[in-house]
């Protein structure tokens, strides 16, 4: 029986949830600080457990007796998963994505997006329903052909509505099991299922409970622990899953907001009697490589877990523009490894757009020889691709030249997609097509991920001229970046690479250079126009100018170059962007490059096993602070260079690096009463 405070019961429900990004999400949502947390969020899609040594937390369960039993996490006892999760719905992407994917080592497929989101998509008969059954069927026997696995995606509570009982004996959990029988005998080969509860049409933490059992249970309709609806979920399905047709479950832990990380976490420790793999993204929230990691990696019970890659560049070029990153790969796999990691799934697509074939088919072979050997030499992945993919000779000067252009296509994304560290425009590859920060108040709010970030996000909130003149130096970073890649692409010997692959990679290194030019000025006028009007003086309106002017140069030269084409910062936005900013534009001002102090990209060179050389380049002689360290904002430690010369630079060598560490490292200066602060710059200790 329903009570009758359902309605009132919803309307509290949604003023109190969190979940809007302006919402305070109160002190459960404080996430550790500096890399102990994470969350994520695609167009789909916590609590830290019991202490444990390196490899994974010891945490009782109970045997049959009632006893405790003691549970140690030992890698050996698992099957390393090498996985490729596959989106596009296109049956010949399909079959010729596994058979690319044999060839990579790959052991387990994961159908999901555009192939399947919901069970409920295959219940029914119709057209749309066969033709989808069909393709996954398709997927799940050309996976077996090759000896790999193959999982579909699942999201609950699905076709539920907001009011739902979780009494365990209410009708609707067997309706819902029988829901999954159906749909899946349609797929009778299937191996497994990946579970998930962010991003599904009602997510658990938004539902009420209001029928008898929760009522006497906890007295009204929002008080059932969130937590609690998760392992009950997990149970009554997942349970049926596992137990009654045989299958393998993996458990995706999405989250948009850190108290979901709490949800997850609590939730599925609790779980009893079903068997799972936990399934984390790298980076918690939606593919931000600034965020921290995702606190549930490792922390789901006793239970190993796996972690979800973009190796496409979703959010960053969807593999037109390139991003290569064994680096920072490698990186977060330390971390898995050290919390019952046994293995990745990666993206290797967007829809239709594909990492294969692309610089960005790197990501595919670092995420291949990682999983084989988590100590192989990045330096190896690099000359390997390089070699098979551009077919250029071993050590030689060709080689070298190609390696620092992929390299720096990490920092140029990186430099153009974030501003300081904040994902803040759009939630795409693009750039946008007016003044707006799309995301700097849902994804982009970083401080609730880190509160380090504080400062930094204030002062993108509310800029200074010192905030313009750091976005600038960000900004102009990428484009020496990219255009120091076209300089080394000009001195390739002459037929080095085929002419189908110069051209290709020609184009790529032109775009991306344009495009670090659009993204530059863009932010400067963004944050320029966010400062109020009588606290802009003339030379920031001049700034403005030149931003404004330098768009419709860029523009042209696009156009001119044959980019008009590209799909990403392409003329045409570029021009309605450019459009809709007029108005920013200062009449009788002159357009002027914002001018000063002026810091070149940081070179950094692995000179032994524990030191690294960090060569700092700027406009004029200054003295200049290195921050430097393994999180970011906080550095850690500061030395002090001097920078001389015709060219002023000095070198710093730093002493004592971890291995398997990422370090990051970042130059400062004080000139004319202003802040002068260099972007990040990350390197990697193995």
């Amino acid at each position: 029986m329903r009570s009758t405070g359902w309605m009132l019961g919803l309307l509290l429900l949604l003023i109190s949830l969190p979940g809007c990004s302006d919402s305070d999400s109160g002190s459960s949502d404080t996430p550790l600080a500096d890399g102990d947390s994470a969350q994520d969020d695609d167009d789909e899609d916590g609590d830290i457990a019991v202490d444990g040594d390196e490899d994974g937390d010891l945490a009782p369960d109970g045997d049959e007796d009632g006893e405790e039993e003691e549970w140690v996490f030992n890698r050996d006892d698992y099957e390393t998963i090498n996985g490729w999760i596959l989106l596009d719905s296109n049956p010949d992407a399909v079959v010729e994505s596994i058979e690319t994917a044999a060839e990579y080592g790959v052991n387990h497929i994961q159908l999901s997006h555009n192939l399947i989101m919901n069970i409920d998509e295959i219940v029914g008969d119709d057209e749309s329903v066969q033709t989808r059954v069909s393709t996954l069927n398709l997927g799940i026997d050309k996976a077996h052909e090759y000896g790999m696995k193959a999982f579909i995606w699942v999201h609950e509570l699905s076709e539920m509505g907001m009011d739902v009982c979780f009494d365990r004996n209410d009708p609707i959990w067997e309706a819902r099991r029988q829901v999954y029988r159906d749909a899946l005998a349609k797929l009778p080969d299937l191996d497994g299922v990946v579970f998930m509860f962010g991003s599904a049409p009602m997510p658990p933490w938004y539902t009420l409970c209001s029928c008898d059992y929760c009522m006497e249970e906890y007295g009204d309709s929002l008080s059932m622990p969130q937590e609690d609806k998760l392992t009950i979920i997990t149970e009554e399905i997942g349970g049926m899953l596992v137990g009654e047709l045989g299958l393998e479950l993996l458990i995706r832990t999405f989250v948009h907001e850190p108290n979901e990380l709490e949800f997850h976490g609590q939730g599925l420790s609790a779980v009893k009697g079903v068997e799972f793999t936990g399934m984390h993204k790298s980076d918690v929230q939606d593919w931000q490589p600034y965020n921290p990691f995702h606190a549930n990696v490792g922390h789901v019970g006793n239970h190993p877990s796996i972690m979800e890659f973009d190796l496409a560049g979703e959010y960053v070029g969807q593999s037109e523009l390139p991003y290569c990153a064994p680096g920072f790969y490698w990186f977060r796999l330390q971390y898995l490894w050290k919390n019952k990691g046994i293995g990745a799934v990666s993206r290797i697509q967007r829809g239709s757009n594909h990492a294969l074939g692309t610089p960005n088919e790197i990501n595919i072979l670092a995420m291949r020889r990682l999983m084989e050997d988590i100590e192989t030499p990045l330096e190896d992945i690099w000359k390997e691709f390089v070699e098979s993919f551009y077919q250029v000779h071993p050590g030689s000067e060709d080689e070298q030249s190609l390696i620092a252009i992929l390299k720096d296509t990490f920092p140029i994304r990186r430099k153009s997609h974030y501003a300081l560290g904040i994902w803040a425009l759009e939630k795409s590859s693009d750039i946008p097509s007016e003044i707006s920060l799309n995301q700097f108040r849902d994804r982009g709010e970083m401080p609730k991920w880190d509160a380090d970030y504080e400062e930094v996000y204030a002062s993108l909130n509310v800029p200074t001229k010192e905030t313009l003149l750091w976005l600038w130096q960000e900004g102009q970073e990428s484009v020496d970046l990219a255009e120091e890649s076209l300089t080394r692409f000009e001195s390739l010997t002459d037929g080095a690479l085929s002419q189908e692959q110069h051209d290709d990679l020609l184009r790529r290194l032109n775009h991306q250079y344009y495009a670090a030019k659009v993204w530059r000025d863009i932010d400067l006028v963004i944050w320029g126009h966010r400062m109020a009007s009588d606290l802009r003086d003339d030379t920031i309106r001049g700034w403005i100018n030149y931003a404004i002017e330098d768009l419709a140069q860029v523009q042209q030269a696009m156009s001119d170059a044959g980019l008009s084409d590209v799909q990403y910062a392409n003329p045409s936005r570029v021009g309605s962007f450019h459009q809709n900013v007029l108005g920013d534009y200062s009449e009788g001002i002159t357009a002027q490059e914002p001018q000063g102090l002026r810091f070149k990209p940081l070179r950094i060179e692995m000179t032994s096993a524990s030191e690294a050389q960090v060569t700092i380049r700027a406009n004029q002689a200054v003295t200049v602070m290195l921050d430097s360290g393994t999180e970011m904002p906080d550095y850690g430690t500061e030395t002090e260079a001097t920078l001389s010369g015709d060219e002023p630079q000095a070198v710093v060598t730093l002493k004592n690096l971890e291995p398997k560490t990422r370090y990051v490292v970042r130059v400062r200066a004080e000139q004319d009463g202003l802040e002068y602060r260099g972007g990040d710059f990350w390197f990697y200790v193995q």
